[in-house]
């Protein structure tokens, strides 16, 4: 058990990724696949949406800076967030 808690420690950081390809390679593949995907969505609805891994879990996240921004401004911001974290949920998951 211990050693699982230190593979996964090490796959936070991406540059440990490709020492694990060869051990656990659905893992690192889809790791890729999602970081590939938030990229991509990013990109198309001008959101910052991130893939990040911790010790214990990992997710995909919309990050929304409203700092100097006026109500409407965040709104439209937070709806733009959760329309790239809806297209991100369609092409990993398509069949929902």
């Amino acid at each position: 058990m211990e050693e699982l808690f230190r593979v996964v420690e090490h796959l936070q950081f991406r540059e440990n990724w490709k020492k694990y390809e060869r051990m656990i390679p659905k893992v690192v593949r889809g790791f890729r696949r999602i970081e590939k995907l938030t990229k991509e969505v990013s990109k198309k609805h001008d959101a910052l949406i991130e893939f990040w891994i911790n010790d214990r879990r990992w997710g995909v996240r919309a990050i929304v800076d409203a700092e100097g921004m006026n109500e409407k401004e965040k709104l439209q911001e937070i709806m733009k967030a959760a329309k790239a974290l809806k297209d991100f949920n369609h092409r990993f998951h398509p069949e929902t």
